[in-house]
C-alpha cells in the first residue's frame, strides 16, 4: 500500500513537472503575435467588420498567466460611416494556473483602458450593433434543425461550468456616445471609471463608478458617482444591489434653475428574472431642496409590466424649491403663503395606467385627501376624487396691484385708456378679446372629477360645504353640480359647455336661496353697498369663447327677490320727497353716490336676448315708498336705459300736514342711465310737472283722487314718457 502511494505521488509529480515544462515551452516557443492575422480573419468572417490590432499581444507566466493587448479598433457596420464602432487603448488580464486543475477560474485582475463605443441609430431605426447581435453566439446557425426548437424538445443540458472569481476589475477612462440620425441628437458619457473588487457569482462584491455626461438637446452636462455592493446569481437569474448611493451634479441651459445636485439612495434593490419580479426598498431622493423616500415592486416585465409602491415627501419649503428651479420673483397676496408643504401617495402603475389609491397633500394650513387615476396615456382619461378641509385661494393670488397691472382693466370694464371692451359688431371678437373658455383644451379633455371643500375662500368670498362634479368627454363638458353654502344661504348650479361645433355653446342654471348679500358684497368689494336676503333663479345660454362674445350672445331668463335690503346709489324716498317739495319745474334732481334706498321687499324677472336684459315687472316696497320699474341693460356695452316710478305712501309725516300729503301716490319718474359700474339716477322736473298737469289733485285718507281720474292720467302720462323719444323706444326692446 505504501509503495503504491509513493508510485502515484511520483507519477503525479512527474505529470505536474511535464505540464509546467509544456507551459514553459509554449511560452518560450510560441509568439501570440503570429496569430494576429488569424484573429482578424475570424472576426471578419463572423461579423463582416475589420479588426485592427495596432499593438502587440503579450503573454507571460509569472506570477500568473497574463495576457496583454495593445491598441485596437473594430470597424463600424455598413452604412454608418468610417468612424470605428469601438476603440481600445489597451487591455490586460491575469489568472492563476493551479486553480484551473480544480475547475476554478481565479483572475487576479482584468483591466480595460480607454474603451470608446460609438453607438448610432439611422433614420430607418437600425442600430450599428444589430449585425453583432445577429452574428452572436445566441443567433441561429445556418442549416440548423428547425424542428429541434419545437415544443417538447429539451435544450442542451447545462454543465456545471467553471467557478469564476475576479479579485479586481477596472475599466478606466471609457466613453460611450449615442447619435440619433433623426433629429440629430447626440448624447455622450465619458470619463467612465469602474472598479469592482472580489467579484464572484453568488457572492457579495463592492463596486464604484464615476462618469461624465453631456447632451446638446437638452443642453446639459455633468458628472455622476455611484457606489454600493451587489450579488449576481445567474444560475437562479437573481440579482441584488444593497447600499446603493448615487450623486449627480449637472448644469445646463435646459436644466431647471441652470444647475442641479441630486442624491439617490436605495437600501435594497432586487431583481428576480425567473419570477419576473423586482423590488425596491429604502428609496431616498433629494434634489432642489426637496427630499422623498419610498418603496416599489415591479412585476411581469417580460409580459405586462405593472408596479405598485408608496412615496412620501416630508415637509419642505415650496418657495425655496421654486427658487432652486429658477422661479424668481414669485409674489402672493400673503407673503407667508407657500411656506411649507408635504405629500404622500400610494400608487399602482402600468404602461397605460397610473392610479393614486391614496393621496395626501398638505400646503400651509390646508389638507387635501383623495385618489386619482390616469388611463390611456396617449389620449388620457382622468378620474379624480378629492376633499380639502380648508383652502384660502386668495392667499396664493398675485397682490392686487400686480393683478390690476397685468390685466390692464379697471373694475368697470373700461380699459386704462377709457375705451370700452365691448368691441364692435355683434359676435365679433376684437384682437384683444380675452378667451375665458379654453376650447382647445376642453375638446381634448376626458375627465371625471368629484371635488369638495369643507371651507373655501376665493376672491374674498367665503363658502362652505362646496361640491363640484364634472364630466368631460369628446368635446362636451358637463358641470353636473356646483353647490355650496354661501352667506347663510344655499346656491345650487349646473352648467354645460359644448365645444364640438365651430364655436362653444354654454348653458348655465343657477338657484340661490336666502343668501345674505350684505356681507357677500362687503367681502367681495371691500365696501358696504347692496344688502338683503336674496332669492335668485336663472337659466342662461351663450355662444363663443371670449368674454365679450359671451355677453353679446347671452340669452335666457331670470327671476329674483330680495327682502330687508339696501340698494346703493340712490335714495328713492328722498328723491320723491325733494321732487314734491321743489317749486322749480325745470331742470333735474340727481342722486348722490352715497345715497341708499332701504326697502322691505324687491322682486322682479328678466328676459335676456342677445346680450340685452329687459325687465318690465320690477316692484319695490318699504314703509314709506312703493316703486315699479321697467327698462333694459345692454350687457355688452354695459349701458343702462331704465325708468323707475317711485310713489310716496301715507306716513306719519304726511299725516302731520307737512305739505307732502297732496303728492302721496303721484309717481315720480326716476331715470337710470350710465353704465353698470357708474349708474346715474335723475328726475326730470319737467316730466314730473307734466304728470301733475293731468288734473287737480285731492287727497282723501292718503289716497290720491283727481278730477277726471288724475291717477289714471298720471300713469298714462308716465307711459307716454316711456314710449316717446329714443329712450322709451330702447326700453321696449
Amino acid at each position: 500500500m505504501g509503495r503504491g502511494i509513493k508510485i502515484l505521488l511520483a507519477a503525479a509529480g512527474l505529470l505536474a513537472l511535464l505540464a509546467v515544462a509544456g507551459v514553459v515551452l509554449v511560452y518560450v516557443l510560441v509568439d501570440p503575435n503570429d496569430y494576429k492575422p488569424e484573429i482578424v480573419r475570424l472576426v471578419k468572417e463572423q461579423t463582416g467588420r475589420d479588426l485592427v490590432l495596432e499593438g502587440d499581444l503579450g503573454l507571460s507566466l509569472f506570477p500568473g498567466l497574463s495576457v496583454t493587448l495593445g491598441p485596437a479598433r473594430l470597424g463600424n457596420a455598413p452604412g454608418f460611416g468610417d468612424r470605428p464602432f469601438a476603440v481600445l487603448k489597451g487591455a490586460s488580464a491575469r489568472l492563476a494556473i493551479r486553480p484551473l486543475i480544480d475547475g476554478r477560474v481565479e483572475v487576479s485582475h482584468v483591466r480595460l483602458d480607454g474603451l470608446v463605443l460609438n453607438l448610432e441609430r439611422d433614420a430607418q431605426g437600425r442600430t450599428n450593433w444589430d449585425d453583432l447581435l445577429a452574428a452572436g453566439p445566441g443567433a441561429p446557425k445556418a442549416g440548423a434543425d428547425k424542428a429541434g426548437a419545437g415544443a417538447g424538445q429539451a435544450g442542451p443540458e447545462k454543465g456545471p461550468g467553471l467557478a469564476l472569481s475576479v479579485d479586481a476589475i477596472r475599466i478606466k477612462d471609457a466613453s460611450v456616445s449615442w447619435t440619433e440620425a433623426e433629429g440629430g441628437q447626440v448624447y455622450r458619457v465619458d470619463g467612465v471609471d469602474l472598479a469592482v473588487t472580489n467579484f464572484a457569482a453568488g457572492r457579495s462584491f463592492d463596486f464604484t463608478m464615476s462618469l461624465g455626461f453631456a447632451a446638446k438637446d437638452p443642453a446639459i452636462d455633468g458628472r455622476a458617482e455611484v457606489q454600493g455592493s451587489a450579488v449576481l446569481d445567474p444560475e437562479r437569474d437573481a440579482y441584488l444591489v444593497k447600499g446603493l448611493k448615487a450623486e449627480v451634479r449637472a448644469k445646463g441651459g435646459d436644466l431647471p434653475g441652470g444647475r442641479a445636485e441630486v442624491l439617490l439612495g436605495a437600501a435594497d434593490l432586487r431583481l428576480d428574472l425567473a419570477r419576473q419580479l423586482a423590488s425596491l426598498e429604502g428609496l431616498s431622493l433629494s434634489a432642489y431642496g426637496l427630499s422623498a423616500r419610498g418603496k416599489a415592486v415591479v412585476s411581469g416585465f417580460r409580459d405586462r409590466v405593472s408596479a405598485k409602491g408608496a412615496l412620501e415627501i416630508p415637509s419642505f419649503e415650496p418657495r425655496q424649491v421654486l427658487a432652486s428651479l429658477g422661479v424668481e420673483g414669485l409674489r402672493t397676496a400673503d407673503p407667508e403663503a407657500l411656506s411649507r408643504a408635504a405629500a404622500a401617495v400610494d400608487f399602482k402603475a402600468s404602461f397605460d395606467e397610473f392610479e393614486a389609491s391614496s393621496l395626501l397633500v398638505r400646503v400651509d394650513a390646508s389638507t387635501v385627501q383623495g385618489q386619482g387615476r390616469i388611463t390611456n396615456f396617449k389620449n388620457p382619461i382622468y378620474a379624480l376624487k378629492a376633499r380639502v378641509d380648508y383652502l384660502d385661494l386668495d392667499r396664493y393670488l398675485p397682490p392686487q396691484e400686480q393683478a390690476e397691472a397685468g390685466s390692464g382693466q379697471s373694475r368697470s370694464g373700461q380699459s386704462r385708456s377709457g375705451q370700452s371692451r365691448s368691441g364692435s359688431g355683434v359676435g365679433s371678437s376684437g384682437p384683444q378679446e380675452r378667451e375665458i373658455i379654453p376650447v382647445k383644451l376642453l375638446r381634448g379633455l376626458r375627465l371625471d372629477a368629484d371635488l369638495s371643500a369643507a371651507e373655501l375662500k376665493a376672491f374674498g368670498l367665503r363658502m362652505s360645504d362646496v361640491v363640484l362634479r364634472v364630466h368631460a368627454l369628446d368635446g362636451r363638458v358637463d358641470v353636473k353640480a356646483l353647490n355650496m353654502d354661501l352667506y347663510q344661504g344655499r346656491v345650487e348650479s349646473s352648467a354645460g359647455v359644448d365645444c364640438r361645433g365651430q364655436r362653444p355653446e354654454t348653458k348655465l342654471e343657477i338657484k340661490a336661496d336666502k343668501v345674505e348679500a350684505g356681507p357677500l358684497v362687503r367681502d367681495a368689494t371691500g365696501k358696504d353697498s347692496f344688502a338683503g336676503t336674496v332669492r335668485l333663479s336663472s337659466s342662461l345660454e351663450a355662444v363663443g369663447a371670449g368674454f365679450m362674445d359671451l355677453r353679446r350672445t347671452l340669452n335666457g331668463t331670470a327671476s329674483f327677490g330680495v327682502v330687508n335690503g339696501v340698494f346703493p346709489g340712490v335714495d328713492l324716498g328722498d328723491m320723491a320727497e325733494k321732487t314734491a317739495e321743489s317749486r322749480d319745474r325745470k331742470g333735474a334732481l340727481t342722486a348722490e353716490r352715497t345715497d341708499r334706498t332701504r326697502f322691505g321687499e324687491a322682486r322682479g324677472s328678466a328676459v335676456i336676448r342677445n346680450g340685452v336684459l329687459t325687465n318690465r315687472d320690477f316692484e319695490l316696497s318699504s314703509p314709506h315708498l312703493r316703486a315699479q320699474g321697467q327698462g333694459s341693460v345692454d350687457l355688452a356695452g354695459e349701458q343702462i336705459d331704465y325708468m323707475l316710478r317711485a310713489k310716496l305712501v301715507a306716513s306719519s309725516r304726511g299725516q302731520g300736514g307737512g305739505g307732502l300729503t297732496d303728492y302721496v301716490g303721484v309717481p315720480v319718474p326716476v331715470r337710470v342711465t350710465g353704465t353698470l359700474s357708474e349708474p346715474r339716477y335723475a328726475v326730470s322736473l319737467a316730466e314730473y310737472a307734466n304728470i301733475l298737469g293731468q288734473g287737480a289733485v285731492d287727497t282723501v285718507g292718503g289716497v290720491v283722487k283727481g278730477v277726471g281720474g288724475v291717477v289714471g292720467g298720471a300713469i298714462r302720462s308716465f307711459e307716454d314718457i316711456l314710449g316717446g323719444g329714443k329712450s322709451g323706444s330702447d326700453s321696449r326692446r
